[in-house]
């Protein structure tokens, strides 16, 4: 290759060198991360629902003396709120699942072990 080549090409970037994977090149979809949204709210009153701390009447969630609309709640990326929670789970029955997520210190991984055994709990009671 002259060096009057590289002039062409300039800083394009060689996609042999690439993983492929071009997601960081765009935009997220706005729909995307509603329907992230909308799932996360659900997936945290399920989990206030299971705590017994979410109030029908006021649609309010009770956590540490101060109270929470259903969209304001941090379960999915708190472990003061999610603690609390594997606590109660661990109380109703010790899951194995939940047990080794905690242990990644992972909260992604927590938070889903927590829904799966919730899901699960629901189905059974």
């Amino acid at each position: 290759m002259k060096n009057t080549d590289l002039q062409v090409f300039g800083n394009f970037h060689d996609a042999r060198m690439s993983s492929s994977n071009f997601d960081h090149l765009t935009d997220p979809n706005p729909k995307d991360q509603i329907t992230e949204t909308m799932n996360t709210t659900e997936n945290n009153k399920l989990i206030a629902e299971f705590d017994q701390k979410y109030s029908i009447g006021f649609g309010l969630y009770d956590f540490d003396g101060s109270h929470y609309k259903m969209d304001e709640l941090e379960f999915h990326k708190s472990w003061d709120w999610l603690m609390p929670v594997i606590n109660k789970c661990y109380q109703e029955h010790m899951s194995k699942n939940i047990a080794e997520a905690v242990m990644t210190c992972d909260i992604n991984e927590a938070y889903k072990a927590v829904l799966e055994f919730i899901e699960y709990h629901n189905e059974e009671n």
